[in-house]
């Protein structure tokens, strides 16, 4: 960084353009659910969701108590919780659609015991072994219907 001072400023005036043209860091410690854990170096005055970016969150991060908008302008420790629950929607071949809450290592095979299915579910559906997200809508497929022919 180069700055020219001509005897025309102030030393007051050359001290603000020095000041203003350094680039002042806060360091965020970031630790919890996140994949890069440690220090993060941001500009003053950005928002706390730029530090949270650059930690990359797990996807079980819970972020409720988290301030996404605050400025930062001071040295902070940042410790993301994990979620204890995710909530899914359940819709289609269910006799109480809607959302319900599931523990966080759900698969879609565990679903049977915390919803009730209607007589025309696909029970084939809950063969898989694929784990739930949070926030996921699950469609519970019907039994396809079996037609006749009248035609003789």
């Amino acid at each position: 960084m180069v700055i020219l001072v001509t005897s025309k400023i102030s030393s007051f005036k050359a001290r603000a353009l020095i000041h203003q043209n350094s680039v002042e860091k806060v360091t965020v410690c970031v630790s919890g659910a996140v994949r890069i854990r440690g220090a993060i170096d941001v500009p003053v005055g950005s928002e706390m969701k730029e530090a949270v970016q650059r930690a990359v969150l797990l996807p079980e991060a819970d972020l409720c108590g988290i301030d996404m908008n605050e400025k930062l302008y001071t040295n902070r420790e940042l410790c993301i919780p994990l979620l204890k629950k995710y909530m899914i929607e359940v819709t289609g071949a269910t006799k109480n659609p809607g959302r319900t809450e599931v523990p966080v290592s759900a698969r879609i095979c565990d679903l049977k015991k915390w919803i009730d299915l209607t007589d025309d579910a696909d029970k084939g559906f809950f063969k898989s072994r694929r784990k739930l997200k949070n926030n996921e809508v699950v469609c519970i497929p019907r039994k396809a219907k079996k037609y006749t022919s009248d035609i003789r």
